[in-house]
């Protein structure tokens, strides 16, 4: 059965496809975008859940005084699960009824909440008659009150506060406008300047435990736009706090909230150690900051996620946020909207390193998801973000055989380590920027061994109508652009880009760009840039400066590297077309005659003309 839900999703994600026919009549990233529609629907759907509850929670009929092991006897909240959890033993099935909406106004604390590698744990949905096709709802967010807020007229922090009632940190909150508009953060920056200035603008002050909102100081926020929302806390809904090992999230909703999710702990967890086969499955947020936020800081043990056929539209930041020791994940399966909303320094999946150097995030796979529009230019870092993006020191992470459309960037590594990206399809302004992370001590060296590898890529006029920092210079702004610059100081470096048996449709270059824009300042760059197939009178690479193997000079390349193949990519409608080495490329299925990274595909698969 195909519910409702999974009805509107697709016909919205055929509204999608049919915006640029030309970049989906290509076979990469493994699938056709029928395909991928296809395998989504396969899965499992709200109404197709028959997992019997132990515990049963109705937030209309509940009662905290039941016993809730049967729906007669449902409890009525989720903080009342958590007072119980003493009493969930692995294989506890935990239904919250389809037609609940469950209103939080502070964090559910979970600290034992775990299942077996034999006997998983379960919170799921059930339900209780009359609403078959329909999950239940969580909502985590304030709407203030004029009366609510504060004037602060301290000069280092002037302006309009709203406190969080439980005295938490807001920190990734995001906050939207009662005339639609979402807010634009300045919170990492703590740019109190830019918050006087900017209509609809905001600082989440988490040492102070406060959110500022811009208004005039004679007129409160709630008064000035009619309505403020501001979603919750840091670390979401539900926080698992040393726990969620072999524990399913299966078939909620949420809106107006900040994760769904909060997994692990910034402190040490010897009692616990390490946190093991977590599933999210089939879980929907809109309006919200993200499904998932994963952290491990600073010590030994590892916290592993699995996320798939999951969908986010219309969220603040980053969709999937794994941090420190995050290990071996599997994010998968899922669609991602409209991101980026109230800052881009993000991105749909963003492996997100905070400042360590002992706690990477490591063995991550993003694959098979769907991500459309994530935002530009929004915020304290507008020019950071993309639709998949991978942070300092994450390693060894593959990035493979996803869709990424609409985004100012599609891929973006932040001085990761070993990452790969490889049989995605891509159809943005720029494919790949590679920028320099902050490097917290002077005698570590970087070290990226990056891998772009068999993708397919369209890429725009018009690249430069963005804006630029000023301290990246705009010849860099290439459909693949590296730009890692250290300077001397940090001495030599160690670095390698490997971008081999791409094909790249892309045109609009000015004088000193390509196709290709490499700066390597501080260290040397080894470049392995053969057997790529592009667009006629394009200039393949501009080496902006700095020291790269083999001794080459800065500026255009004088020829294509070996094996490079020019194709009439830019005459082309939706009609197939052959590349050389490769195999036709249709919306029909392509094949391949190129066992790419090792991987034998054969003639005539149909994972894909250069997919891995």
């Amino acid at each position: 059965m195909i519910s409702r839900r999974d009805a509107i999703k697709f016909s919205v994600l055929g509204t999608l496809l049919a915006r640029f026919p030309l970049a989906y009549a290509q076979q990469a990233a493994g699938l056709t975008p029928a395909q991928y529609a296809s395998l989504q629907k396969a899965h499992r759907t709200p109404g197709a859940v028959t997992r019997t509850p132990t515990l049963f929670v109705d937030a209309l009929r509940g009662n905290n005084l039941n016993d809730g092991k049967t729906p007669a006897k449902a409890i009525a909240t989720l903080e009342e699960v958590a007072r119980r959890e003493d009493n969930l033993v692995p294989g506890s099935v935990i239904g919250l009824a389809n037609d609940s909406i469950f209103e939080l106004s502070n964090a559910v604390v979970f600290r034992k909440l775990n299942g077996t590698a034999d006997n998983r744990t379960y919170l799921t949905n059930y339900d209780p008659g009359g609403a078959p096709d329909s999950l239940p709802k969580v909502r985590y967010r304030f709407k203030p009150k004029a009366s609510d807020w504060v004037w602060d007229p301290d000069p280092k922090h002037p302006g309009w506060y709203f406190a969080h009632p439980a005295g938490r940190k807001f920190d990734y909150a995001y906050v939207r406008f009662g005339d639609g508009n979402w807010g634009i953060s300045y919170s990492y920056l703590k740019d109190y300047q830019s918050l006087k200035n900017t209509e609809y603008s905001y600082v989440s002050d988490f040492d102070l435990k406060r959110i500022y909102v811009h208004s005039p100081e004679g007129v409160n926020p709630t008064d000035h736009y009619g309505s403020v929302t501001i979603a919750g806390d840091e670390f979401g809904c539900l926080l698992l706090l040393r726990c969620g090992s072999y524990l399913t999230v299966e078939n909620i909703d949420f809106e107006e909230a900040p994760h769904l999710i909060g997994i692990g702990s910034f402190n040490n967890m010897d009692a616990v150690g390490n946190i093991t086969g977590f599933e999210m499955s089939n879980c929907h947020g809109s309006n919200v900051v993200s499904l998932v936020g994963s952290y491990a800081d600073d010590h030994k043990y590892t916290v592993q996620v699995h996320v798939h056929d999951c969908s986010l539209q219309h969220y603040s930041s980053g969709g999937v946020r794994l941090g420190n020791n995050s290990a071996n994940c599997l994010i998968e399966y899922n669609w991602f909207y409209d991101g980026g909303k109230c800052c881009t320094s993000a991105g749909a999946v963003y492996l997100q390193e905070r400042p360590t150097t002992t706690a990477p995030i490591s063995g991550t796979t993003v694959q098979y998801n769907f991500v459309d529009t994530y935002g530009n230019g929004i915020g304290d870092h507008p020019y950071d973000g993309a639709g998949l993006y991978c942070e300092i020191n994450s390693n060894g992470c593959l990035i493979q055989n996803n869709i990424v459309i609409n985004c100012r960037t599609a891929l973006q590594d932040n001085s990761g380590r070993a990452n790969s990206f490889v049989g995605n399809l891509l159809h943005c302004d720029k494919a790949l920027l590679v920028t320099p992370g902050q490097i917290f001590d002077e005698s570590q060296r970087l070290r990226i061994q990056l891998i772009f590898d068999g993708n397919t890529v369209y890429s725009a006029d018009g690249r430069n109508a963005y804006q630029s920092s000023s301290n990246w210079l705009s010849k860099s702004d290439a459909v693949i652009s590296w730009h890692v610059d250290f300077g001397n100081k940090y001495g030599p470096h160690d670095c390698s880009l490997s971008a081999r048996a791409n094909v790249i449709r892309a045109a609009g270059f000015s004088a000193e760009q390509a196709v290709f824009g490499i700066y390597s300042y501080g260290g040397v760059a080894r470049l392995n840039l053969e057997g790529n197939s592009l667009s006629h009178n394009v200039p393949f690479c501009f080496l902006l400066g700095g020291h790269y193997a083999g001794s080459s000079l800065a500026g255009l390349l004088a020829r294509d590297p070996a094996g490079t193949t020019r194709l009439d990519l830019e005459g082309l409608a939706s009609s197939s077309y052959v590349a050389p080495g490769v195999g036709t490329i249709d919306g029909t299925g392509s094949t391949s005659t190129r066992d790419l990274l090792g991987r034998a595909l054969g003639t005539g698969s149909a994972r894909g003309a250069i997919a891995g």
